[in-house]
């Protein structure tokens, strides 16, 4: 996602070192904020795992959506380099996260589902 700053612009290094960080530390705060609440509304709907069942499928829905986003990353990476336009980039990256929280989205609930 950084990997734009490398088309112009002095603090390059300083951006995608930003973005590495900055994107794993809001999955993780995500998962904790809004982990005991995902727990509760999926025993409230049937779900027979336990908490810790719950957080393993969460913590592998997690590695299934950075393993996307890290395969998707070589095309946005190109287009990075291909375009100058940072509207462009920020609607790529949109469409591109916003695919991988779906295909994410259906991993869960197909190993939720499974649980009841």
């Amino acid at each position: 996602m950084g990997v734009f700053a490398l088309t112009g612009g002095n603090h390059a290094p300083m951006q995608i070192v930003a973005t590495m960080l900055k994107v794993p530390a809001l999955f993780l705060l995500t998962l904790l904020v809004t982990g005991p609440s995902l727990y509760v509304f999926n025993a409230l709907v049937g779900s027979r795992l336990a908490f810790r069942s719950m957080l393993r499928l969460i913590v592998a829905a997690l590695a299934v959506m950075m393993a996307l986003l890290a395969s998707i990353g070589p095309i946005v990476a190109f287009f990075s380099f291909t375009t100058t336009s940072y509207p462009f980039m920020v609607t790529l990256n949109v469409i591109v996260y916003a695919t991988a929280g779906f295909l994410v989205w259906d991993f869960f609930s197909k190993h939720c589902a499974g649980s009841a």
